[in-house]
């Protein structure tokens, strides 16, 4: 649509109407269409109707006011073009004074994409905007102002960076938690302005890192990983205050990006005061973030063989099982030690663990990793012996990921006991997701083990005096895809006397089967019903 006549212009009347609707439905259709209303009433009718009337309308809800704040970052043409962009500033400083951040973020986001949209020498008006919303006395504005500063530094003319420079400097020291947790938030985008930030950046990471609140402190990390490569003094300063802090959610943010941060230079002592503080830091949080750099804390090699051993061994007999859960997943990321019996050991271990989360992570890194096979499958048995019908579901997802690890022969001796298992086990849920597996199966191991293996395990699912397992072996067939090789035995349960195998049969099979047209005169009404209105292809 590109011109006025393309729009409805009673339509645009009712929806200017419904701005102010008490129909809650009607009203946010409205607003979610400001911009079609914008361009069948012109940019001067924007300007001075359009934009007043919806900003000064005083019963929007929050919801309401999110969708105008979003929508007003799309009207700069509508309204004129950058020439009139005050008026747009002015309606989302409106929106960005509510210290609901559900109201403010989408406004403040509107002000960052507009200002995308000017050239350096149409720059001055949002740069004085900007700055504004950075010194004004309201404290959700200079939250604003924070977010604005950052995410528009790279477009800032270099005559005014020294000032937005100040500016951002002074919101590091500000009173309200909020605005220093708002510019802590925009730091990665000044980091990555391409404007030579990186002292800027610097400096407000190092005042924000002394920081005594836990909002604040949790949003340094991340900066901190983008601006170790440049500054990687800084980044080692920073990371040792926040973690010798009482501030338990910043040092588990902070630990679960050391490898980020560390990832070219790892500080050897540093990190071995990390593992030692995982012996007795009594925060479950915090020894689960260390239990999942495990991979990196082994190839930083600050620890001896050893050392490491007797460090994971640690862990994996914590008594909170988050932490021995974070083990079992990060052993399967790990490279292969070849030294003694470690990988077999530790991950046997878990294989073992009281908790079935822990038991079903470690066969997880089994399947990723390949150490532990044998510890695996016995284990694998084990669980769905015990296990309730998601722990078996999970069992079947790992299927594939084993059969990449497992040659032909192991996999029949080992994993297709499993699979028979599985097939026939009483939770349909499971039954279903064994069904779906078998299809990664079938493209594993090929047409001749689905013939001599397989078809043989679904045979005996149509056998059987039970009607949930036959529905099941309908199920296998049509994911697997091999109607004709079923095609008797397929045209005996169009008899069948149950009429949900029937039912499931209808459902399944192909739209051009022969087999729907006896199906279609089916005594059931609804297998009759299923199977003359069946669309069914493959």
């Amino acid at each position: 649509m590109s011109g006025k006549e393309s729009y409805d212009i009673d339509e645009i009347r009712k929806m200017i109407s419904a701005i102010r609707t008490d129909d809650h439905n009607v009203r946010l259709n409205a607003l979610s269409n400001l911009h079609l209303i914008a361009k069948v009433l012109g940019p001067e009718r924007t300007r001075t109707e359009l934009i007043p009337y919806t900003i000064e309308t005083t019963d929007h809800n929050p919801h309401d006011l999110s969708i105008i704040g979003e929508e007003l970052g799309k009207l700069l043409n509508d309204v004129g073009g950058p020439s009139h962009i005050k008026i747009l500033l002015e309606a989302l400083r409106t929106l960005c004074e509510n210290e609901d951040i559900l109201i403010r973020e989408p406004a403040t986001d509107s002000i960052v994409k507009l200002g995308k949209l000017l050239t350096k020498s149409e720059y001055g008006v949002i740069t004085q905007f900007a700055k504004d919303l950075c010194e004004d006395t309201w404290y959700p504005l200079r939250c604003s102002g924070a977010c604005v500063c950052c995410e528009l530094y790279h477009y800032f003319p270099d005559s005014v960076l020294k000032e937005i420079d100040q500016e951002l400097a002074s919101l590091a020291g500000d009173q309200m938690v909020m605005v220093r947790r708002s510019l802590a938030k925009s730091i990665p985008s000044l980091i990555k302005s391409e404007r030579n930030s990186v002292q800027l950046a610097s400096n407000i990471i190092k005042a924000l890192s002394s920081d005594e609140s836990a909002a604040v402190a949790i949003e340094i990390p991340i900066s901190i990983s983008l601006l170790a490569s440049s500054a990687p003094d800084v980044a080692l300063s920073v990371s040792e205050k926040i973690y010798k802090s009482d501030i338990w959610q910043a040092k588990s943010v902070l630990i679960s990006y050391l490898d980020r941060i560390f990832k070219n230079n790892p500080p050897k002592e540093f990190l071995k005061q990390v593992v030692n503080s995982s012996l007795i830091d009594g925060a479950n949080v915090i020894r689960a973030s260390i239990a999942r750099q495990i991979p990196f804390i082994y190839e930083s090699k600050c620890l001896s063989f050893d050392e490491f051993q007797q460090f994971v061994m640690s862990l994996i007999s914590d008594s909170e099982s988050c932490v021995r859960l974070a083990v079992a997943s990060s052993l399967g990321k790990m490279p292969s030690t070849k030294k003694g019996n470690f990988d077999e050991s530790s991950i046997t271990t878990l294989l073992n663990d009281e908790e079935l989360d822990v038991r079903m992570e470690a066969l997880s890194s089994v399947a990723i990793s390949g150490k532990a096979i044998s510890s695996a499958s016995k284990n694998l048995t084990d669980l769905i012996k015990f296990s309730n019908w998601r722990i078996k579901k999970g069992v079947a997802d790992l299927l594939p990921k084993i059969s990449n690890i497992f040659d032909e022969k192991r996999f029949n001796n080992e994993m297709v006991p499993i699979v028979k298992s599985l097939l026939s086990d009483e939770a349909s849920e499971v039954r279903q997701e064994i069904a779906r597996i078998l299809v990664s199966l079938v493209k594993k191991y090929g047409e001749k083990w689905e013939k001599t293996i397989l078809f043989p395990i679904l045979q005996e699912l149509f056998e059987s005096p039970d009607y949930m397992l036959r529905k099941t072996g309908i199920e296998a067939v049509s994911a697997i895809s091999c109607f004709d090789q079923f095609k008797d035995t397929l045209e005996k349960l169009c008899s069948d006397p149950c009429p949900n195998v029937r039912m499931v049969l209808a459902r399944n099979l192909p739209r051009n089967s022969s087999l729907l047209d006896k199906l279609k005169k089916d005594e059931d009404i609804d297998v009759k019903d299923c199977a003359n209105s069946s669309n069914k292809q493959h």
